[in-house]
Parts: structure tokens; C-alpha cells; sequence
């Protein structure tokens, strides 16, 4: 019967709305074995800017019934036995659940509730949870909520794994009993890792206890977090322990609370409380940029005796209680392979949809692409478009873009940016229908250089994809082209390193998985085999480049055998040096064992021990290898060495970098001992710049070197490199450029020999049989080598080389070879055919060339995925897709020296940063979107007047058109939220809303001049005004004044009378009740007037008036110029300066019906008065105090009203107030035409007090001035919409009633 009571109790609550259900009186001292314990889960998620100016946030809430059925002493069935779920974006206290009545219920899907409902088995025992058993029906997302509740319950006050050392001794001692309060830490797997845990229990009374328990997240052995494009980062062994470990830009934290029943040994869990927070910072702990804050509660309701058996899991393993990021794992291995069985049983509904969203993102970027043709700019929301098209493309498998390949059809714009969408999208799919249409031809040499390239950081890097590439090299007409050949082997050391490379990077996988040592093998036999097939000079740099980008531990044994063979010529070797660049943190001792003996070896060449010296520098060598290194010095031979070193050295040891610390000290003591000796501006030396921040804990190294020659003026190497710190990553050559030769001025001379004999013809060729230089090419030689000062002499080595780099992320990224062979196959080839060469390029440009093209980037794109205590996955990504299109003419005349452009460069560009928690129920998040696009029309003639003074005219002409919109910028804020569970397009049901802060940036002016007379106080004086504000006097002998502004909407004047102050706008009294409509607010005798432009604040006898900065040099009046500076203020309204304070305040003088002069004051100089710009008047002090006390007595009458207002039943109810509703879409805004019904803030609806309404609705594109003036009309009006088209019709949940708070 008891039983039968306590069902038909529990079925009331559940009814209920609210499920307001107290819990009992439990005195249980333990959890029993036969009894099922009863909990209500309470948790909640809100993400937002972490700022208290802006207290909006997307926030969600998960409610729920728990039981948990104890089968004996260890195993415990878990069961959820009712869910419900909802969502909100407004103004929410993110760091405490809110009421479940404030959200808006999102209906979950038949198979979701199943999911939900499926039973668990764990092992519970001391307090700790393991071995969990869900049903094999269970969805990886659905056992991760599971997990989040579990998570709750682990308790480890019996100290199992304690890490605390001091307390060892405490440890070993089984007599000691529990103090007043104890504190302790120990490891413990929990949903977000296994992380040092610190517990503090305090009792709280004679049978019970109060237990915080915490985790600290730079102590993991394991951590869920998954980290994408990381891979060129190094670690930074000196920098601040919160860049080096667990915590790269986020600060995560986790603290629970326990209310227990019994003792530290026999406890019952009667309440929990977990608070979580996930804060960006992307530069230092005090810049936050974005956070997401999880609230969790359990409390216990009820303990039942005699209940009938959970039925169990159909499970056939064990699983942990740290987040399972097995979905993550199968989309890893779908990108890396392009199964499609993986993506079978997706959770995600728009999945079913993504060939339709590809098409639909292919076919508006068509539509951008036609009206950039068209003069137009890129429009941001086709960047957006374009990146969204990339991570569709993710998705797909090889047969979903073969198909969607053919919309593309024969566009030649279009295919490039679909293929730089495939080489971005970076899955094997992609890169193999890459590959695909290199191999057909789709692509011109520049398009598949530029695709190859892409594939440098390419995302999920496999296998696969490297042997998918390797089938490029074997076509032989492919590689033909030197730049294919050169940027698909780079690429591909690239993508090995990726695999195998040692990387910041973090996978879901298993790293052991992903390559193996069997693999590593294969790929350095692949590129042994590249050297060894290498039959130039130029073959043999490109292999030992590949060497490099692939950063393979096993090189290593290729690349010592190379450096030690001194039969290889020293380019060669010296090339192999380099490759070691990669390896310096990997395994810098054995780097160290290869290149200081190579350095101390005075026998081998002066390029050689500079190159072993450089590298070796970067290893970060030890104290002993130091003193090494300077005990070299005492006795160099070389005069190149000495300075290069000792520079180098010198530059190191006052390096502001903290990655640089320790080696900057023990060089600075080891050089104490060295003398030296005196130098050459043109000596070898290397120069290393740093900078560093502390604030934001970022800074640069600039490191610059020159090797002199010993055969030459030309330097035998000359490179720039930057190294960046941002935010504790530190990126070691993250951009280098380069230049370095061997013997160069020996092929300078043949080249010389080579133009010698065929001068007539190269004479013939130029200037095709007139003379349009009076010095031939053979004196422009001659007088190159003079300059130069290459001597007529002769070197003894056989070979002659150069080479121009370029590094970017310490990988080559491109090199341009120049060797004999090369140089002199080049120039016999012009001069065979150099004619009909000219000849074209003479006919090209008097016709005109047409320039054409449209290039797609994702500029840069990390990712960072870690878990929360919510049980969903935390999405952190930073990237900046980018559109660049030109199109234009050029035109010219080789005889006649001119040349003629007409091009329209167009960019766009966008930098997001999004926060965005989701699982197949809902996703919710905050994004900081940084925009800007550029139209430049370059329309302009050149020509070179005077060839002997390199005299050039110029000439340009303005667009035809009346106005163009050069560039645009805006920066928007914006939380959202997406119900996952509607079978629709992912990104089209994303509902957003932009966040504005509280507090705009003002300047406020605080100089007044000549105020006792009337005049224009302030004003807009732009092209196009917007507003004016005069203040006169009322009376000749009183002191009040009356206000006047004009804005472009109204006219609004202020006047005490009465001892009341009357506000009249356009000739009508206003109440105080109609104020707000018109901008304006009473604040006790004070009157506000407060748009986004302007600020006024009116007592009856003085104002205060504050501007927005947009208007800086565009003011005018008595307050000043406002231009932050102290000069110029005195400016008249025919805007001359003056120095006649008088004169200046005449020229501001209204003269009409309404103002009267007083000619005897305004030539009193005695009311005059010029405040000086830093300080503040008296008269300003008391304004301030009496506004002050005017809002104190007015915050005291609120607050009085409050306190009646709560003296009042709970079930006080409100109207509801009528306002023009907004619906915020990716690049719409849509306007209710109608007013609807809305709970004023601190009220709510109830379901039962509501109704259903149809509302049509009006949209404009967002980026529109129109949209945005009504966008800020509704946030205080009601918008009058009867013109504007309909464009949907939406049906409304509205309030019939409200309930306060």
C-alpha cells in the first residue's frame, strides 16, 4: 500500500509544471543495498561574454528524475525516469540554475526520449565509480549526459591515488583520526579526465558533513581535449606553467559541493552542487574573451523500500567515467580514410541534408562571384558562405562530391574556389577528388600549386592521403612542371609529419593508431629513394626539403650519413643541416652529437660550421655545451666564425623571451671570459630583436643573419626569420626568407661570356631593330660587375648555385633554384626564340590583357574541443576565411614605355571566434565576428619620361560612379542557439542574437564657454547633421535656462516650471508615462535624453552633455571642437580659429524671435570663462552632486516599490507589454509588422496563461543601414512596418498574463 502511495505521489509530481518537489527527512546514514534512492537533476549551460556589461547569454537546461536501484554493496542500476529540456537568449544568471519555467521547451524526438530512458550498471565502491555498462542501443551523446549525472555521485573520501606528499607520513599512519577539518588530494578519473583532485570536509554537525571538492586541470594524467592545426607550436620549457601543460588559452575550472549524511567513512549523498566555468583567453588570464558556465545540481528526494527491479543494460563492456569521445573518433577516422560506414547512425538530423546545404552554399557563392563581376564588392556573407561549405564538405564522402562537383560546370571562378574549398576541407575525400582533377586537367598549373600548398596544415592528415599523393608522382606529365613537382613532394613531407610528426597536436584517436613504426619506415625509404634518384643539384635540395617538412625522427640516420659525406657537394650538405630544423626539440641531444663536432672542426668549410652553430643554438643547448661552444672562440681561426658567433651569442644572452630565459643566462656568464675581437660592418653576424609583453604574455623575435663570402661580395647566405609568443604558444620560425649561393659569381661571369657572343642578337631582340636605350645589355653587364666588384679571378670549385626561400610554420613552403644549368638553358632559350617572345608580349599588352581571378583561404583555422561537466562537447575554433577576387585589364607598349591599368581588387574577409557547446538535442554558443571587406578601383596610366633619371608620370582616374564603398568594418557580438533535433538545414535554424553593451564608448565634453549668455551649446556639424542643442536664459535676472534639441526625428525642449520640469516635443506636453518613447527619461527633477549619438542631461539650469566618439572633429559650438586636442577649440561657425573668446562666442549666437541680446553681458568679459581641459569647474562638482542626489532618491523610491511589490503574493501578475518582435537570422533581420505581446523583464509566462498567434514578418539583409536604424528603433519603439513586404508568416507562443518574480 505504502508503495502504491508513494507511485501516486511521484506521478503528481511529475505532473506538475514546475516539479517543485521537497525532499524528505532522510536520516540514512549509508546508501542500502534493496532500496532506490530518488534525485532530481537540475543542470544548466550559458555561454556569453564574460564581461558585466553584457549580461546576455544562450542558455540551456536539462531537468530531470533520477533513480538509483543498489542490486548489493558495488553495483547500482541508474536509471533517468523522466527528461525534459529547454532553451533561452536573455539576460541569465549564469553562474545559478535558473527555474525551468524561464526557458522555452524544446520537444525532443521519440527516439531521443528512448535513448534517454535506457538504464545503466556501475560499480560503486568507496565513494568511486567504474565500470560502467550501458545498453548497446546507447548513443555515445546520450552516455556522455548519463556520465555528467554519474559524475555527480563520485566521492573519494576514503583517499585512494592521494598525490599530496606532504601528507605521506599522515598516510601511513592508519590510527589517525579525522580532524576538525581536513584537507587532501588525490588522482581521480571524473567526466573531464583523470586530474589531481583536491577534497577540504568540514562537518557541519554531529551526523553530518560538508565536502568541496575540486580539480586541477594543469595535473592530468589524461585530459579530453582535442586540439586541431596545433602542430607548429613548441613547447616553451621557461614560460608560465599555465602555457606549458594542460591549459594553452582557456581557463577551465571545476568545483563541487557535497552535503552528506554519516561520517567520512559510511556516508549518503543528500545534495551536490557542481559550478564549472570555460573561460577563452587567448592571451593572458585577465583578457577573457568568451565564456561557458555549467550549473549543475542533484538532490536527493526519497529513499523506497520494496520497489520492483530496474530492468538492466544489454551491454557487452565496461566502460570509465572520463567523456567518451567515440563520436569524435569516428568522424576522425571518416576524414582520414573516407569510410562511409562511419557516418552511419549519425545523431545529427542535418546530416541528411548536407548535399543540399553544399549546393545551396555553391549556389550562392555563384551569386556573389556574378555580382563581384558586376563592380560590386564581396558581400561578408559569402565568406561565411564558403566556410560552411568547407565544413559540409567534411562530411562528405567521395561520391557526394563527385556529384556535387558537377553544378559546377565550366566556371572557371567557381571551380577555383570549389577546389580550394577541397583542399581546405582537408579529409581524404576531398584530397582525393583533389587529386582526381589534377589528374583530368580541371586545374591550371597555378590553380594546383596553389591547391597543393593548401594541404601544408592540412587538418585531419592519414595514410591515405599521403599515398593518394604519392600516385601524383608517378604521373609523369604532372610533374613535368617544375612548381607542381616541387609543391606536391613539400606537401607531402608536410602530411607525413602530420601523421608521425612529434606535434602539439591532439587527436581523439590513438597517435600509436595513427602511425606506426612500420609506416615511419616507409616513409623514409620513400624519401631516401627521392634522394638517391636525384640527378641534379636541384633534385637533391627539393628531396632533403621533404626531408625537412616531414620532422621524422628517423631521418636523422639519412641525414647524418649526408652531413658527414664530405664527397657531396657543400650546398647539398649544407642542405642537410637544415633538414635537421625540425628534430632540435624532438631528440636535441642527438642533434647536439651531429652538429657541435661539425662546428669545432676547423677543416671543414666557414658556411658549414656557421650552419652547425645556427642549429645548434636552437636546440637550446645546456650550460656544458655552452662553455663549449665560447671555449671555441678563445682560440677561432676564422674571422667569419668568431663574429657570427659571438654576435649570435650576444644577441641570445639579452633576449627578452621567456622561452630564451635560462639560455640567456648561462650565455651571458660564459661569455665574460671570451675577448673580442674587433669587426667589419660587412663581417658574417647575426642579429637577434626581441620583444616581449608581459601584460599579455606575447611577444616576436627577429632574428637576422649574413654570412660573408670569402670569394665574393655577394654574402654566402643572407635570411630573416620571426619567431612569435602569443598567449604562451610559442611558433620558432614561423615566417623565414631567405637567400644563399655557392660560387654565384662564377656563373655571373659565364652568364657575362654567354651575352658576349650573342650580343647582337640580344641587341636585336630589345629593341627590335630601333634603339630604345643608349646602353647596350653587354655594357649594362659589364657595369653590374663593376658595381658588384667581382674581380677578374677564378675559384676551384666546379659548381655554381643559388637559392631563394621561403619558410612559413617552419616548413618550405617554396624555394626558387638558380644553378648553372638552369640559368644558361633560360637564357639560350630566350635568345633562340626571344623575338616571337617579344613580339606577343608586345601584341598582349597593345590589346590588352585581361586579369581574372577569384582566390578562396581559410586564412588560419585552430580548433580546440574539450568536455564539460554539462556532458557536451566545448567547441573553441578561431579561423579567418577570406575571399579575394581582381578583375581588370592592362594594357601598355614596350616601344612607347607605358603602361596602363584598370583593376578593381575586391577582399573579404572575416575573423570568427566561436564558443559552441552541442549534442543532437541543441547547440548553443557565443561567436565574436570581426568583418571587413575592401573594393579598390585602380584606374591609372604610367609612363617612364626619362629612362636615364628613371623618371615615371602618373596618372589617375577617379571612379565614374558617385559614391563607392571603399571598405567596410563592423564587429558583432552574438550568442545562439540551434535545435539540432529539426530535420533541417544546420545553419538555417541557428537562432541569433546580437549583443549590445551597456555601456557605449562616450567622450564627454567638460568645458563650457560663455554660459551665462544664450547660445548653441553643441552640435553636429558633418555633411549631414544630426543633431543641435541650445540653452538659453529664461529671464534677464534669473538663472533658469531652457533646452532645445533638434534631432533629425524631433524637437525637444526642456523648461522648469512650476518647479516641475516640462518636456514639450514638437509643440506637444509629454508625460512623464510617454517619455521613453521619445528617448527620454525623468530621473527625479533631472530629464535624460539618451540616444546612441548623443547623451543630455537637464536640471532646469545647467546640462550635461555627452557625445559618441564617431563624431570626433565633427562637432562645433560653445563645448568645443572635440578632437582630443587642447588647441583649436576657439573655432567660429564659418569654422576660422580665433583667439577672441568674444568673437568666438558671437559667431554662435542664435538671432531670431526667440533669443534676445544682451549686448552688455556679452561684452562683459567677466562672463567669460575657459576652463583649462584636465580640470573640472565648481559649478560642474555641484551639477554633478545634485545629480547624483537626484538618482540616489530615486533609486530609494525603486527600491521602495520593490519591497511592496514582494510584500504582495507570489502570484502577483502583470500585463504584458506589446513590442515589435525581432528575429535575428544569419544575414537577416525580420521584424514583426505587428506588435506582439511580451513579459516585461523580472516576469514570467505560464503555459497555461498563454496563447497562439500568427505574426507575419518583414526581413532585411543585415548589413543594410535600414536594417540596423529599425533595429534600434524597436529596442525602445514600436516600429511602423505597413510598407514592407511580408516575407514569412511565424506562429507565436504570446502571454495572455505575467507573473512577477
Amino acid at each position: 500500500m505504502k508503495f502504491l502511495v508513494a507511485l501516486c505521489l511521484l506521478a503528481v509530481a511529475f505532473a506538475s509544471q514546475d516539479w517543485e518537489i521537497r525532499p524528505e527527512q532522510i536520516r540514512d546514514q549509508i546508501f542500502k543495498t534493496g532500496k532506490q534512492y530518488n534525485f532530481k537533476f537540475d543542470g544548466q549551460i550559458a555561454s556569453g561574454l564574460p564581461i558585466s556589461s553584457s549580461p546576455d547569454n544562450s542558455a540551456s537546461r536539462i531537468e530531470s528524475l533520477v533513480s538509483l536501484n543498489f542490486e548489493n554493496d558495488r553495483q547500482v542500476l541508474f536509471k533517468i525516469n523522466k527528461i525534459r529540456v529547454g532553451s533561452i537568449q536573455r539576460e541569465v544568471e549564469s553562474r545559478e540554475v535558473q527555474p525551468f519555467r524561464f526557458f522555452e521547451e524544446t520537444e525532443l524526438i521519440e527516439e531521443q526520449k528512448e535513448t534517454l530512458l535506457l538504464p545503466v550498471r556501475f560499480r560503486y565502491e568507496n565513494g568511486l565509480i567504474s565500470e560502467i555498462e550501458f545498453d548497446r542501443e546507447e548513443p555515445t551523446w546520450s552516455a556522455n549526459i548519463k556520465r555528467a549525472i554519474l559524475n555527480m555521485l563520485q566521492l573519494n573520501l576514503s583517499k585512494k591515488s592521494r598525490s599530496d606528499k606532504e601528507d605521506r607520513l599522515m598516510r601511513d599512519s592508519e590510527e589517525n583520526e579525522w580532524e576538525t577539518s581536513t584537507f587532501f588530494s588525490t588522482h581521480e578519473k571524473t567526466l573531464e579526465g583523470d586530474c589531481e583532485t583536491s577534497y577540504t570536509v568540514v562537518p557541519s554537525g554531529e551526523e553530518t558533513l560538508r565536502v568541496s571538492k575540486s580539480i586541477n586541470f594543469e595535473k592530468c594524467k589524461k585530459r579530453v581535449d582535442i586540439r586541431y592545426n596545433l602542430r607548429f607550436g613548441e613547447d616553451c620549457p621557461t614560460c608560465a606553467s599555465k602555457f606549458n601543460r594542460e591549459e594553452p588559452n582557456t581557463i577551465s575550472s571545476t568545483v563541487f559541493e557535497f552535503e552528506l549524511n554519516g561520517n567520512a567513512k559510511e556516508n549518503l549523498i543528500r545534495e551536490v552542487q557542481l559550478r564549472s566555468q570555460y573561460v577563452f583567453t587567448p592571451l593572458d588570464g585577465e583578457k577573457q574573451l568568451m565564456g561557458t558556465y555549467v550549473t549543475n545540481k542533484l538532490t536527493l528526494l526519497s529513499v523506497e523500500s520494496g520497489v520492483e527491479t530496474i530492468r538492466g543494460p544489454k551491454s557487452e563492456k565496461k566502460e570509465e567515467l572520463v567523456y567518451s569521445t567515440e563520436w569524435e573518433e569516428k568522424m576522425e577516422k571518416f576524414r582520414m580514410t573516407g569510410d562511409a560506414s562511419l557516418l552511419k547512425k549519425s545523431p545529427f538530423q542535418w546530416m541528411e541534408k548536407k548535399m543540399e546545404m553544399a549546393e545551396k552554399f555553391l549556389t550562392s557563392l555563384r551569386h556573389s562571384i556574378e555580382s563581384a563581376d558586376k563592380d560590386e564588392s564581396i558581400k561578408s556573407e559569402t565568406v561565411h558562405d564558403m566556410a560552411r561549405l568547407i565544413e559540409v564538405l567534411r562530411f562528405m564522402t567521395t561520391h557526394e562530391i563527385e556529384k556535387l562537383e558537377k553544378h559546377i560546370k565550366k566556371d572557371e571562378k567557381m571551380t577555383s574556389i570549389f577546389y580550394d574549398c577541397l583542399s581546405q576541407a582537408g579529409t581524404f575525400p576531398t584530397v582525393s577528388r583533389l587529386v582526381e582533377g589534377i589528374i583530368s586537367r580541371r586545374l591550371s598549373t597555378f590553380e594546383t600549386t596553389k591547391s597543393l600548398k593548401r594541404l601544408l596544415d592540412v587538418r585531419t592528415p592519414s595514410d591515405k592521403m599521403i599515398h593518394e599523393l604519392l600516385r601524383l608522382t608517378k604521373q609523369e606529365d604532372i610533374i613535368r612542371s617544375p612548381v607542381v613537382r616541387q609543391s606536391l613532394w613539400l606537401s607531402i613531407g608536410a602530411v607525413m609529419n602530420g601523421v608521425c610528426g612529434e606535434t602539439q597536436e591532439r587527436f581523439a584517436i590513438n597517435r600509436e593508431e595513427m602511425c606506426t613504426r612500420e609506416q615511419k619506415e616507409v616513409y623514409t625509404r620513400e624519401m631516401e629513394k627521392l634522394f638517391s634518384d636525384s640527378e641534379t643539384h636541384y633534385d637533391k635540395v627539393l628531396a632533403l626539403k621533404v626531408f625537412a617538412n616531414s620532422g621524422l625522427d628517423l631521418i636523422v640516420f639519412p641525414l647524418e650519413k649526408i652531413i658527414k659525406d664530405r664527397r657531396e657537394e657543400e650546398s647539398v650538405r649544407l642542405s642537410a643541416v637544415e633538414a635537421l630544423r625540425k628534430l632540435r626539440n624532438v631528440m636535441p641531444r642527438k642533434v647536439q652529437n651531429i652538429l657541435l663536432p661539425l662546428y669545432k672542426k676547423t677543416s671543414e668549410s666557414v658556411e658549414m660550421r656557421i650552419a652547425a652553430f645556427h642549429h645548434l643554438m636552437h636546440t637550446l643547448p645546456s650550460r656544458n655545451i655552452i662553455d663549449q661552444i665560447t671555449l671555441q672562440l678563445e682560440n677561432e681561426p676564422s674571422t667569419r666564425v668568431f663574429s657570427y658567433v659571438f654576435t649570435t651569442l650576444k644577441s641570445f644572452a639579452s633576449s627578452e623571451l621567456p622561452c630564451e630565459k635560462d639560455l640567456s643566462r648561462d650565455i651571458e656568464y660564459s661569455l665574460r671570459h671570451v675577448r673580442r675581437q674587433s669587426s667589419r660592418l660587412v663581417d658574417s653576424r647575426s642579429i637577434v630583436n626581441s620583444y616581449y609583453s608581459k601584460e599579455f604574455l606575447s611577444g616576436a623575435e627577429l632574428i637576422w643573419s649574413h654570412i660573408a663570402s670569402n670569394t665574393s661580395i655577394i654574402p654566402s647566405e643572407v635570411s630573416a626569420s620571426l619567431s612569435t609568443l602569443m598567449g604562451g604558444e610559442w611558433y620558432s620560425h614561423m615566417a623565414e626568407i631567405g637567400f644563399s649561393q655557392e660560387n654565384i659569381h662564377v656563373l655571373i661571369e659565364k652568364l657575362y661570356e654567354l651575352v658576349k657572343k650573342n650580343q647582337n642578337s640580344i641587341e636585336e631582340i630589345l629593341v627590335r631593330g630601333k634603339r630604345s636605350s643608349e646602353m647596350r645589355p653587354l655594357e649594362i653587364l659589364k657595369d653590374l660587375m663593376k658595381k658588384m666588384g667581382i674581380q677578374e679571378r677564378r675559384t676551384h670549385s666546379k659548381h655554381s648555385a643559388a637559392v631563394l626561400y621561403m619558410r612559413i610554420k617552419d616548413m618550405d613552403y617554396v624555394f626558387l633554384p638558380l644553378d648553372e644549368k638552369i640559368i644558361v638553358e633560360a637564357i639560350k632559350e630566350f635568345i633562340k626564340n626571344g623575338a616571337s617572345e617579344i613580339s606577343s608580349i608586345e601584341k598582349i599588352l597593345s590589346r590588352g590583357y585581361t586579369v581574372s581571378g577569384m582566390i578562396g583561404s581559410l586564412v588560419y583555422e585552430k580548433t580546440r574541443i574539450i568536455a564539460t561537466t554539462f556532458g557536451m562537447p566545448l567547441d573553441i575554433t578561431w579561423k579567418m576565411p577570406t575571399l579575394l577576387s581582381v578583375d581588370g585589364v592592362v594594357k601598355g607598349s614596350i616601344e612607347k614605355r607605358s603602361l596602363s591599368l584598370s583593376v578593381s581588387p575586391k577582399l573579404a574577409t572575416t575573423h570568427v571566434i566561436h564558443a559552441e557547446c552541442r549534442s543532437p538535442i541543441f547547440s548553443q554558443g557565443v561567436k565574436l565576428i570581426h568583418s571587413l571587406t575592401l573594393l579598390i578601383p585602380i584606374d591609372m596610366d604610367m609612363k617612364l619620361e626619362s629612362e636615364s633619371r628613371s623618371v615615371f608620370s602618373f596618372n589617375f582616374r577617379l571612379p565614374e560612379t558617385e559614391s563607392v564603398r571603399v571598405m567596410r568594418m563592423q564587429t558583432r557580438p552574438v550568442t545562439y542557439i540551434r535545435h539540432e533535433n529539426k530535420k533541417e538545414e544546420k545553419f538555417d535554424h541557428a537562432i541569433e542574437k546580437t549583443i549590445y553593451l551597456n555601456n557605449p564608448s562616450r567622450k564627454e565634453i567638460s568645458r563650457v564657454y560663455g554660459e551665462e549668455i544664450l547660445g548653441c551649446r553643441f552640435a553636429d556639424c558633418s555633411e549631414e547633421p544630426k543633431f543641435a542643442v541650445l540653452l538659453k536664459k529664461i529671464s534677464k535676472n534669473g538663472e533658469e535656462k531652457k533646452l532645445k534639441m533638434i534631432t533629425r526625428e524631433n524637437t525637444i525642449e526642456m523648461e522648469m516650471k512650476r518647479d516641475e520640469m516640462e518636456v514639450i516635443v514638437d509643440g506637444k506636453i509629454i508625460k512623464e508615462k510617454k517619455m521613453n518613447e521619445f528617448g527620454l527619461e525623468k530621473r527625479g527633477d533631472v530629464v535624460i535624453f539618451e540616444n546612441e549619438d548623443l547623451f543630455v542631461k537637464f536640471d532646469g539650469f545647467k546640462a550635461e552633455i555627452k557625445m559618441n566618439e564617431m563624431y570626433k572633429a565633427k562637432q562645433c559650438g560653445l563645448c568645443g571642437h572635440f578632437d582630443g586636442e587642447k588647441k583649436g577649440e576657439f573655432r567660429k561657425a564659418d569654422d576660422e580659429e580665433t583667439e577672441d573668446i568674444e568673437e568666438f562666442h558671437r559667431s554662435f549666437l542664435l538671432k531670431n524671435e526667440e533669443c534676445e541680446m544682451e549686448e552688455s553681458k556679452i561684452k562683459d568679459k567677466k562672463n567669460y570663462k575657459k576652463f583649462d581641459y584636465e580640470s573640472e569647474s565648481e559649478e560642474s562638482k555641484e551639477f554633478q552632486y545634485e545629480t547624483e542626489k537626484n538618482e540616489k532618491k530615486e533609486k530609494k523610491e525603486k527600491k521602495e516599490k520593490k519591497e511592496k511589490r514582494f510584500e504582495m503574493e507570489d502570484d502577483e501578475s502583470v500585463d504584458p507589454m506589446e513590442k515589435t518582435r525581432v528575429i535575428e537570422k544569419a544575414h537577416r533581420l525580420c521584424f514583426s509588422k505587428t506588435p506582439v505581446p511580451e513579459c516585461p523583464k523580472k516576469s514570467f509566462e505560464k503555459e497555461e496563461e498563454t496563447k497562439d498567434i500568427k505574426v507575419h514578418f518583414t526581413c532585411l539583409d543585415r548589413s543594410s543601414s535600414e536594417a540596423h536604424r529599425l533595429l534600434r528603433e524597436s529596442r525602445r519603439d514600436i516600429l511602423s512596418l505597413e510598407d514592407f513586404l511580408v516575407s514569412f508568416v511565424e506562429t507565436l507562443t504570446v502571454p495572455k498574463t505575467c507573473f512577477v518574480f
